[in-house]
């Protein structure tokens, strides 16, 4: 019976791999990260970086790149992995352990801290975990506990030999080969009692199950559980399974329960309904070796394994019908009959049962191998549209009821309910009832273009869009077997443009979805209009490509690659609520998209993989990444100028670039491992400093930027999920100034203008003077031109004077001279009158005439001695001659008072040259008289023999 049990469990477990084989499961292989294969643990940094120890080193994966760092150990094989709350990472080998610091920018250098174990060093071999416990970091090897306090390292011996540990409700549990269980108190080991059911046992993980207790995995007997001091066994059934497979490693996250085997891959365990699934080669795992399991931020899985890395989405809303590279098809329509699920594909129709949002038990109804278009369900009778033909499909078997090539599409006619219209590839056919079944009845002539896409109004008219050609309205003749009347609609009636305009049915209203919105169609002017009311009900203008409604109210719509829905409201009317909608992770084929409502919870959605069914609870539940900087990267050197490790940037402090690298590029980005080509977020960028305007959203998740000039900036980042903004931030850095533009230079410059300022006000000031000086100059020398004008001026009225004083002296000199000689005739004249005279007394007798002639002529002689010496004639000679020779007489009697009047006319006489010849006259005497007087002259002038007289006079 047990037997029989384990297999039932086996064979469940094996049902639910092939469930689980439509999680996206991503392998990462040796290849792809370029490291060892063998992975032991998994961790994962806020700032959504995965860390992995791996056999070589330090492996880290951000969604797009690799990474790995080694350090100096036991030939860097990193056993274990511990990312603390400031986002440290410790990591630990065969007798060695450290530290990589986390800082806001990188992660630095790897920091030995086994080299601060007191000497002598212990032997430790391997450290298999690591915890953050009691503000300290502690490292677990088998025979040693090392606890790091941030300084210095306390060594434990360990009580027996350790085999794994945990930190629980702020308690490190420990477990040893031999089954006892340690609490750490302080720096001792407590052990619990009564837990003897472990005796024997190696427990491989330990984990909280909050209330109910904690968790014992072992590797070979199952789960204990451990509360309020007792154990017991954990009765869950994945026990056989761990028993088989033989576990090695779990963790938990919320609900889920992770368990890594070393022979049959992963257990996933639901807490809350009980149940689980197996991960393993057959489900698409790389190997079946699981050495560690982590969760990241978004609640997905990372399995480490003995050969490779593997994550695995078990929280998407999203999972695949069929397998990747599925034999199956693309899907083009599905749709629910009871508890079964039919999936059209263009390899053919499948069936399968549906419950809870899985789909089992797929296989293919034979008969309809080909292209299927359209499923559709009328009065309880499922038409299959086929590229065949069309098919009735009855459970798992098909009928074919009409034998036509290429039927699109089929509805039931307006018209006459008795009919069924058929859009072939070729026109329209109808289908009749006949006893309780449907049989084809005939071809509508009159109108032979393709008719995939239809609609009918109630008065029977029915639209039909032809992709490349617009709209064609079709009139029916009563008869229903022609068409008696064809409008066409183009951008000639209303439409922007012709192409890709499709046709809906919306709470019967026919409705036009074109390149740029709604349209309707309006009866009195004959054209096509926009709708904007139930544009603005909706989500707005632009492309619509698909419309359905489901039995639950909603109006399902496909817009660009976004999935949304309207609810209808108690009017009656479609309001859509949430403008955002859904991207699906595959690729959708717009002309044959197809959705239907499984149920109330879950949806199907046509694609190129074949279906996706989506969990719409699920929706909008995953945690928005934080966007980081990853590096700003010179554009000149391509070398790395800053980059956010930890998102903690005081506003105060920035990392600062040099302006030699002021060409940049900015790489940015969230980590999302989830996220796949359809569903990868948009970003918008902004760099304040520089630009205000916000970029057009794109996958882009660089943004470069070129010869920036100085001074602080801030990139903003916003990101986009399905339109909708989900996260932002903003990074500050700065551009130092080249040299000649910094602080020191501006000093230097200001200094320099100043200088200049004062070399300019002194300059200035120089001129100013300069200029004064010039005019001082000028006025100086016009003074002295004036002076020397009025010199000259003065010069030529004083040689005008001078020339009139000589001339005057020349006059007055003629004058006196002639006057002198007139003098000197004269008085020759006189003296020889004089002569005579005395000649005639003497020759006169002595008679008494005689004496009366003497006495007359005595008379007369002495007149003319008078006339000689006349004293008026010598004042007007000596003002003549002082004028002359600037008052020489008069300068002569006074220095010489002694001078007789006769000694100052021979003094005259001398100064004008004269000979003793010429004076003796003058003076009335003779000239041995003259010499005489010459002679007294020198005496009482007191001059001696040496000097000559006359140069004498001549200099006085």
């Amino acid at each position: 019976m047990k037997k029989i049990t384990l297999l039932a469990l086996l064979l469940s477990a094996v049902l639910n791999a092939t469930a689980a084989l439509n999680q996206n499961i991503q392998n990462y292989y040796k290849s792809d990260y370029g490291f060892g294969a063998k992975n032991w643990m998994a961790a994962q940094q806020k700032n959504g970086i995965m860390y992995f120890a791996n056999m070589n080193g330090l492996l880290s994966f951000n969604g797009n790149k690799w990474d790995k760092k080694i350090f100096e150990g036991a030939g860097n094989t990193v056993r274990s992995l511990l990312i603390a709350q400031n986002g440290d990472i410790y990591i630990a080998s065969q007798n060695e352990f450290g530290v990589f610091k986390a800082t806001a920018d990188k992660l630095e250098d790897y920091r030995s801290l086994s080299s601060l174990i007191g000497e002598p060093k212990p032997g430790f071999s391997e450290v298999w975990y690591i915890h953050e416990y009691n503000n300290s970091i502690v490292f677990q090897a088998s025979d040693y506990i090392f606890i790091y306090n941030g300084e210095e390292i306390i060594t434990l011996p360990a009580p027996d030999n350790l085999k794994c540990s945990a930190v629980i409700d702020n308690a490190l549990y420990l477990t040893s080969n031999s089954g006892n269980i340690y609490v750490l108190v302080g720096n001792n080991f407590m052990p619990l009692s009564t837990t003897t059911e472990l005796n024997g046992k190696n427990v491989c993980s330990i984990l909280s199950l909050d209330e109910k207790g904690v968790l014992f995995i072992t590797e070979k007997h199952g789960a204990f559980i451990y509360k309020d001091g007792v154990m017991s066994r954990f009765e869950w059934p994945v026990n056989p399974l761990i028993e088989k497979y033989v576990a090695f490693s779990a963790a938990r996250d919320k609900d889920i329960i992770a368990i890594g085997t070393v022979q049959n891959g992963a257990i996933i365990y639901n807490l809350s309904t009980a149940e689980y699934e197996i991960l393993n080669t057959e489900s698409g795992l790389q190997n079946n070796t699981v050495l560690g399991v982590s969760f990241d931020m978004e609640h997905n899985l990372w399995l480490c394994l003995d050969r490779g890395i593997s994550y695995v989405n078990i929280r998407s809303p999203f999972s695949q019908v069929f397998m990747k590279n599925n034999p199956y098809g693309t899907g083009y329509s599905s749709i629910v009959v009871g508890e079964r699920v039919y999936l059209a594909t263009n390899q053919g129709l499948y069936t399968g049962k549906y419950k809870s949002g899985e789909i089992s038990d797929i296989q293919i109804i034979e008969g309809t191998q080909g292209q299927v278009y359209t499923l559709r369900q009328i009065d309880n009778h499922l038409f299959c549209c086929h590229n065949n033909g069309l098919y009735e499909i009855s459970g798992t078997s098909a009928v074919k009821i009409v034998t036509i090539d290429g039927v699109w599409n089929i509805k039931r006619l307006q018209k006459n309910p008795n009919y069924l219209i058929a859009g072939c590839y070729k026109g329209f056919i109808l289908l009749r009832k006949d006893g309780g079944r449907w049989v084809f009845s005939h071809r509508i002539s009159g109108f032979e273009e393709s008719c995939r896409l239809f609609e009918q109004e109630e008065s029977g008219d029915v639209w039909m869009a032809h992709g490349l050609k617009g709209i064609y309205k079709i009139t029916l003749s009563d008869d229903l077997t022609s068409v008696t009347e064809v409008g066409f609609f183009d951008n000639k009636k209303g439409f922007k443009t012709h192409l890709l305009v499709s046709v809906f049915e919306i709470n019967n209203q026919i409705v036009f979805a074109a390149e740029d919105g709604l349209y309707r169609y309006n009866e009195a002017s004959g054209l096509m209009e926009i709708d904007t009311v139930l544009q603005e009900r909706l989500l707005g203008a632009g492309q619509y490509y698909y419309f359905n409604t489901d039995g639950y109210h909603r109006l399902w719509m496909l817009k660009g690659k976004s999935i949304n829905w309207a609810q209808m409201d108690a009017t009656g009317h479609y309001i859509c609520m949430n403008k955002n909608g859904f991207v699906i992770p595959e690729d959708l084929i717009f002309e044959y998209a197809s959705i239907t409502a499984l149920d109330k919870a879950h949806i199907l959605v046509s694609n190129e993989e074949g279906f996706t069914i989506v969990n719409l609870n699920m929706l909008n539940k995953s945690d928005d990444n934080d966007i980081y900087v990853r590096q700003i990267t010179s554009l000149k050197n391509d070398s790395i100028l800053t980059c956010q490790y930890i998102k903690v940037q005081d506003s105060d402090s920035h990392p600062q670039i040099d302006y030699d690298n002021n060409s940049i590029r900015i790489s940015y980005g969230s980590v999302s491992f989830s996220s796949v080509k359809n569903n990868e977020p948009l970003y918008s960028t902004r760099l304040l400093g520089y630009e205000n305007e916000w970029s057009t959203p794109s996958k882009e998740t660089s943004k470069e930027y070129t010869n920036l000039r100085e001074g602080l900036y801030t990139i903003q980042i916003k990101s986009y999920n399905n339109d909708a903004e989900s996260n932002f931030t903003e990074y500050t850095f700065e551009i130092t100034p080249p040299f000649y533009r910094t602080v020191w230079a501006y000093i230097i410059y200001a200094l320099i203008f100043l200088c200049l300022l004062y070399a300019l006000y002194r300059f200035l000031l120089y001129k100013e003077h300069q200029i004064e000086r010039q005019k001082d100059i000028e006025i100086e020398e016009q003074k002295r031109q004036h002076d020397l004008e009025t010199e000259e001026q003065e010069k030529r009225i004083i040689a005008l004077k001078n020339e009139q004083l000589e001339s005057e002296i020349e006059y007055k000199s003629r004058e006196l001279a002639g006057y002198t000689m007139n003098m000197v005739r004269k008085n020759e004249t006189l003296i020889d009158v004089k002569d005579e005279l005395q000649k005639i007394v003497h020759n006169i007798g002595a008679t008494e005439q005689g004496r009366a002639i003497k006495d007359k002529l005595n008379t007369l002689i002495r007149t003319v001695n008078e006339n000689i010496e006349h004293d008026d004639d010598w004042k007007k000679f000596e003002e003549n001659f002082d004028y002359l020779h600037e008052d020489f007489i008069k300068r002569l009697s006074e220095s010489y008072p002694a001078l007789t009047i006769n000694d100052k006319k021979l003094c005259a006489y001398l100064k004008m040259n004269l000979v003793s010849k010429d004076i003796a006259p003058l003076l009335n005497i003779s000239i041995r008289g003259v010499e005489i007087g010459r002679y007294r002259l020198r005496k009482k002038l007191n001059l001696s023999r040496d000097v000559n007289l006359t140069d004498f006079l001549q200099n006085f």
